[in-house]
């Protein structure tokens, strides 16, 4: 089947393990002929930069259309409308469509070309926590805009699929999309086979000299106030397993970076290792034994339960409901001091276990891409 994956109410970066990468790739794994058409607009090294408007094939080898986007309309950047998506529509004939994103002008010209025997899909990532942050966002964008867009749109879209528990309850209040309509589709990660898994873990730990150590894992764009860095650190600094080893994966916010750095140098048992590629940060996923982030939200948890990690978190309501208690919740130092105390060689594995096999189907990559070959 020709399946079209849309970004364009947000980001799409080649090269990377986000939803919008990897469900494609499953598709055309699947033998499906396969096209992503995205915006111009990019997102990289936390700014936004306009590409030129280009057609390539991308690392998985799937057609990827960059579109611009029309700058005539107040407030472009939130309209998101984009030349020649009719156009492109035509030409490629797609029998299914998963729209990334629902708060998109273009989202109404997607919605009436599908009318014509199409199957459309369109997901949300909003809820409380990463919307409606002023005025008007809340009652122009969300509440009037957005909202006439979906309400025209609805018919035509079999299914809104929504990426977490706080999402569906965001859709239904704030669009007025009938629960009938909602679908839970959480953002997952690859599940990695036994023999790879074994390769990247015994290849990580013999480079790094640790390889019959408890390995805890914290990443992303580490700072004192978001990721709360310092915390873990300070908690972990507190054990006294000589057995235990800390990895650090990604970059130091910059203001942050001295006292980091610092306390880094206090603890032997830590290891900095700077920023990785996707392909690197798997490896180092599969290595580890038990992810750590008592921060904000982010799509590693779930690459880290595929890659067979326990997960100490914060307790954020998205957790709570999609991993109710095969992970451990922390939220703050204290309290992750007193669950590192609960990890040792011996509730290791069936922390661990019990966790990858309670969870994996949920947020599996390759199983959730199946539910939008259905058309």
């Amino acid at each position: 089947m020709r399946i079209l994956h849309i970004v364009l109410a947000n980001y799409f970066a080649d090269g990377e393990g986000y939803q919008e990468n990897r469900l494609p790739f499953y598709n055309y794994k699947h033998g499906h002929e396969v096209e992503i058409l995205s915006s111009t607009v990019v997102y990289n090294s936390y700014k936004t930069k306009t590409l030129k408007p280009s057609t390539y094939i991308n690392e998985n080898g799937i057609k990827v259309t960059r579109l611009p986007i029309k700058k005539y309309f107040p407030f472009f950047t939130k309209v998101r409308s984009h030349k020649g998506v009719l156009k492109f529509l035509k030409q490629f004939k797609p029998e299914i469509i998963l729209f990334h994103g629902i708060q998109s002008l273009d989202l109404l010209l997607v919605s009436r070309f599908s009318k014509k025997g199409v199957t459309l899909y369109v997901d949300v990532h909003s809820d409380y926590t990463n919307s409606i942050r002023n005025l008007f966002s809340k009652f122009f964008l969300h509440r009037i805009f957005y909202k006439l867009i979906i309400k025209l749109s609805l018919s035509s879209i079999r299914k809104v699929l929504c990426i977490s528990p706080e999402s569906l309850d965001f859709a239904h209040k704030e669009y007025g999309i009938p629960n009938t309509k909602l679908e839970l589709f959480p953002l997952g990660g690859d599940i990695i086979d036994d023999e790879n898994y074994k390769l990247s873990r015994n290849f990580v730990r013999n480079n790094l000299g640790i390889m019959n150590k408890i390995i805890f894992l914290h990443t992303g764009k580490m700072s004192i106030k978001e990721r709360k860095t310092e915390e873990v650190i300070v908690s972990f600094s507190q054990t006294t397993n000589q057995n235990f080893i800390l990895l650090l994966v990604g970059s130091l916010n910059k203001k942050d970076s001295k006292k980091l750095l610092d306390l880094i140098e206090k603890d032997k048992r830590i290891i900095f290792l700077g920023w990785k590629s996707q392909e690197e940060l798997t490896q180092i996923l599969c290595a580890s034994d038990v992810y750590v982030n008592i921060g904000g939200m982010t799509v590693t948890v779930q690459s880290s339960i595929c890659c067979r990690c326990f997960a100490v978190l914060f307790p954020h309501k998205n957790y709570k409901l999609l991993f109710s208690d095969n992970v451990f919740y922390a939220s703050n130092a204290e309290e992750l001091t007193d669950r590192f105390a609960l990890i040792n060689s011996e509730s290791l594995f069936s922390l661990k276990e019990n966790c990858y096999n309670n969870v994996k189907d949920l947020i599996d990559y390759e199983k959730l891409s199946k539910r939008i070959e259905v058309s």
